[in-house]
């Protein structure tokens, strides 16, 4: 039974867990976003989403761009929101390389499956 507490994406704050929740065998989905961005507050809902619908089997993982700028440099991110995907040290093909608040949840969910 899912915990009736509201869904969250975990908070990543330096690049050493980074590294190490990335080389895990579960899938990782780690959304760059920062608080004042508008399109990122839509975004995020959408992956509030799936966070409740995947529950454990996925790790969600938020960076704040403004808090964790050494994440977000080591990554590249050059504009938010942005998205990265990782499964066992590997960084998957994620289909949607701009703001993706217009995609189906059901394209998320596809996408998703297919790397579980």
């Amino acid at each position: 039974m899912k915990s009736s507490a509201a869904p969250t994406m975990a908070p990543v704050t330096d690049l050493d867990t980074f590294y190490a929740v990335t080389q895990m065998e579960r899938l990782s989905i780690w959304f760059f976003d920062a608080d004042w961005c508008g399109p990122c507050r839509i975004v995020r809902a959408r992956y509030l989403e799936l966070v409740a619908h995947y529950g454990e089997q996925v790790l969600f993982h938020r960076v704040d761009v403004d808090d964790e700028p050494g994440i977000s440099s080591a990554l590249h991110v050059l504009r938010i929101p942005a998205t990265h995907a990782y499964r066992a040290g590997t960084a998957l093909d994620w289909p949607w390389p701009g703001p993706p608040a217009a995609t189906a949840q059901e394209e998320y969910r596809a996408w998703i499956d297919r790397h579980l």
